[in-house]
């Protein structure tokens, strides 16, 4: 099935201020380690989906650990979240990388996963995790000034994109 994926982008700060994560739930960033967890994350959030392009739990471990390695280009530590459940599980991540397009339509701050278990859907962690990730890019001493992102067009997240201001 061929897929519309579009590039946007948005100026940092971003139209919204970074919202607090619901009570009991933990933060932190990403570690190389994580790979199996992110892998099942990715797996479980994308299962069904338009975004959905068949992969087994195995190929999505093996795509957590290429990102994790830099395989998408530097993670951004700073801008990057996983979010723990109160029983330990990893329920969402934003993960934030530099990333320079072959094409050279953008180089910066790239959007590679904003995901959230589906169970977990519906309850804000995916915007106040880009939104956080947002003021934590215009916060830092690089000085950034956008972030991009590629969505595939039909995607439920399209409208949470347009809110936080990508074009």
């Amino acid at each position: 099935m061929t897929r519309t994926r579009s590039l946007l982008r948005a100026p940092l700060p971003g139209p919204l201020p970074p919202a607090p994560l619901p009570a009991g739930l933990l933060e932190r960033a990403p570690a190389p380690d994580d790979a199996q967890a992110l892998g099942r994350l990715i797996f479980d959030a994308y299962h069904g989906t338009i975004d959905d392009e068949g992969e087994t739990p195995e190929e999505a471990v093996g795509v957590a650990a290429h990102l994790l390695g830099g395989g998408f280009g530097e993670v951004i530590r700073s801008a990057s979240a996983l979010v723990i459940a109160p029983d330990g599980r990893l329920i969402a991540a934003t993960l934030v990388t530099w990333h320079r397009m072959p094409t050279g339509q953008f180089e910066g701050p790239f959007l590679a996963f904003s995901l959230t278990d589906p169970a977990w859907q519906r309850r804000g962690l995916a915007r106040a995790g880009l939104a956080r990730a947002m003021h934590a890019l215009a916060a830092d001493a690089r000085a950034h000034r956008e972030i991009a992102l590629i969505v595939t067009q039909g995607n439920p997240a399209e409208h949470l994109y347009a809110a936080l201001g990508f074009r």
